[in-house]
């Protein structure tokens, strides 16, 4: 049990940062989210995000319970046991926001040459796992 006088951290981007990647999001035409772990807690945020971007979610497997599959945007799962939905999303998405997932695939994501990036990460260890090597 934490104690009383125990805040949670606060984390925030770099001020530069963030106008980057709201840069890279609002100049997309088909913007797509891919969602982990991460987002468990943040499930209004990204519901919010993707509404104001109108993109789709595909979900990484640990991530499958941070939104529901009824959602008309959500795609369901990426990867071997993700959804045609997912993988025709990551094919035709011309920017990706990954939040929380440092999802280790890279053969079920965009073309780097494609498409831009923007990861949400608290461990920066995590931030670029899934870049295709070229």
């Amino acid at each position: 049990m934490p104690s009383a006088d125990y805040t949670e951290p606060r984390v925030l981007p770099a001020d530069d940062d963030l106008s980057r990647a709201a840069s890279v999001l609002n100049e997309a035409a088909r913007p797509a989210l891919l969602i982990g772990q991460g987002a468990l807690g943040a499930t209004d945020e990204v519901i919010a995000v993707s509404e104001r971007l109108g993109a789709g979610v595909a979900k990484a497997l640990l991530g499958k319970a941070a939104l529901p599959d009824n959602l008309p945007w959500v795609t369901g799962s990426i990867g071997m046991l993700g959804t045609r939905a997912s993988w025709e999303l990551m094919q035709h998405c011309d920017a990706l926001l990954m939040v929380g997932s440092s999802f280790p695939y890279p053969d079920f994501l965009p073309e780097p040459a494609r498409a831009r990036g923007v990861q949400i990460e608290l461990d920066g260890r995590l931030a670029g796992c899934a870049i295709r090597p070229r």
